[in-house]
């Protein structure tokens, strides 16, 4: 007995629900032909009823270009400005269409509909490529020298972003990165080091995007420059020996012992895919550090790390490949600007 009221009451709302939608849908259109019959008097009362439910988005859409139509020929610029404001609230992202009646457009072009305010956060991976200019230690380097190996990192953020001029946008904002890398040396014959440089750098970028099409893909170019400061930085340490004795192992904090800044110019390419109503953007490019973090007169300083591991720190810099995915979250409020 519960299941089968269960299933009336189901069939019940369907089909009310069916009724709405399909009547909504014949008002929409009984009311274009009123309009095309010029009895605009009785168009708001056909459809008002059904603005917040019973159309479908594109109904809706067609429904307040209808709605805003009667009023600008009725005369009545109050309603049709009331109206405007009520659809540029619920589509901010329309754009303009050829087919749409000039008297629409106009009313549209004195409306401000651009966002206010544009908010791009962002997540993305990295890949360490470390360049050394110059190497250090206290073996003989003549035998060997010290390797480094790339490493995957993460990268967040969030950027304010503006148009510019055309199809440039400018933004600025914040990001934290986190990045690895490897390291070996067989500083003497009977014992060696490996470890793993850990760094974590707040910064704060500054670029352009250039936007460009290729058939039906929007591509874009990116550039900029991003400054870093540095909040830790550390090698996990260990100091083997091949005659069996016990490995030495720890974390050495280097945060004191490296420059707290760097200054990384990028350039980037990427496109914009689009999945239903969301719009991703995806770009890869490369960081390219620029200042060597181990400041001379400090490089000999550190002495956990040169005493107990042995390893004195190359004069290097990280260079970054990367891979970023944001979104664009776009704040309108629209506003009569004549």
């Amino acid at each position: 007995m519960k299941i089968f009221v269960a299933t009336t009451i189901f069939l019940v709302i369907t089909c009310l629900t069916g009724f709405s939608q399909v009547s909504c849908s014949d008002q929409l259109r009984q009311a274009e032909r009123r309009y095309d019959d010029g009895l605009l008097e009785v168009i708001p009362s056909m459809i008002k009823p059904c603005m917040e439910s019973g159309f479908t988005t594109e109904e809706r859409i067609n429904a307040y270009k209808l709605l805003i139509q009667t009023y600008i020929f009725s005369n009545s610029m109050s309603e049709a400005d009331e109206a405007m404001h009520q659809f540029l609230k619920a589509f901010p992202e329309y754009t303009i269409l050829p087919t749409d009646p000039k008297e629409f457009v106009d009313l549209y072009n004195s409306y401000r509909t651009e966002p206010i305010l544009r908010i791009e956060p962002f997540l993305g991976v990295s890949y360490s490529m470390p360049y050394v200019f110059e190497n250090y230690a206290i073996g003989d380097l003549n035998s060997s020298v010290p390797e480094y190996f790339s490493n995957f990192g993460l990268s967040l953020g969030a950027n304010y972003t503006d148009e510019i001029y055309r199809d440039i946008d400018g933004s600025f904002g914040i990001s934290l990165h986190y990045s690895r890398v490897g390291y070996y040396y067989e500083v003497f014959d009977f014992t060696y080091i490996e470890g793993t440089y850990i760094d974590l750098y707040i910064g704060v970028p500054l670029s352009a995007r250039y936007y460009f099409r290729i058939n039906n893909f929007e591509l874009f170019a990116k550039g900029g420059i991003e400054t870093q400061f540095l909040l830790y930085s550390s090698n996990n340490l260990t100091r083997g020996f091949y005659s069996g004795e016990d490995n030495l192992v720890g974390a050495v904090n280097l945060t004191d012992f490296h420059k707290k800044i760097d200054i990384q110019p990028f350039v980037g390419f990427g496109f914009s895919p689009q999945f239903g109503n969301v719009k991703l953007l995806v770009d890869t490019g490369f960081r390219f550090g620029t200042i060597a973090p181990v400041d001379h007169n400090s490089r000999y300083s550190n002495d956990e790390l040169r005493e107990k591991y042995y390893m004195v720190e190359d004069r290097w810099i990280f260079n970054h490949f990367y891979l970023n995915v944001s979104y664009v979250f776009s704040i309108y409020k629209p506003k009569k600007i004549r």
